[in-house]
């Protein structure tokens, strides 16, 4: 894996939190409902409320944001770990506006007192030293 993949981590798995969150607001918005209590699971004769299925849906997506938010939380913990092992501040810098804040070029420029030209290089150099902390400590 790259540096560039290693560290684009968090913005794919903040993606899928996204797509999560619209698929519960979908099924919440067909049941009509603002929450659903965990405690009791809906039971119906012969399983013919077919609300029941979207019920069972909601709590599965439920329980897959929650494991993907705990997923971006350890794995972006990892990755500014990783960024704060590199010596030069400002390869520090850039990573981390850019792909922890998810930051542009233009804001990291703006940001650092930094040509747009020179900020494309530092980050160049900040992914090669990124590639070496990876390849060391993982």
């Amino acid at each position: 894996m790259t540096a560039k993949e290693y560290l684009k981590q968090i913005r794919i798995i903040s993606a899928k939190i996204d797509n999560l969150k619209m698929e519960i607001v979908d099924i919440e918005s067909k049941l009509g409902v603002q929450g659903i209590s965990y405690d009791k699971i809906p039971s119906t004769p012969n399983g013919e409320d077919h609300r029941s299925k979207y019920i069972y849906k909601l709590i599965e997506l439920r329980d897959k944001y929650l494991d993907e938010c705990r997923t971006l939380a350890e794995k972006r913990e990892e990755i500014i770990h990783t960024i704060h092992k590199i010596d030069d501040i400002r390869f520090q810098q850039v990573l981390y506006y850019r792909y922890v804040q998810g930051k542009t070029f233009e804001d990291i420029s703006d940001l650092m007192g930094y040509s747009l030209v020179h900020i494309h290089r530092l980050h160049g150099w900040a992914l090669q030293k990124a590639q070496d902390v990876i390849e060391c400590y993982h």
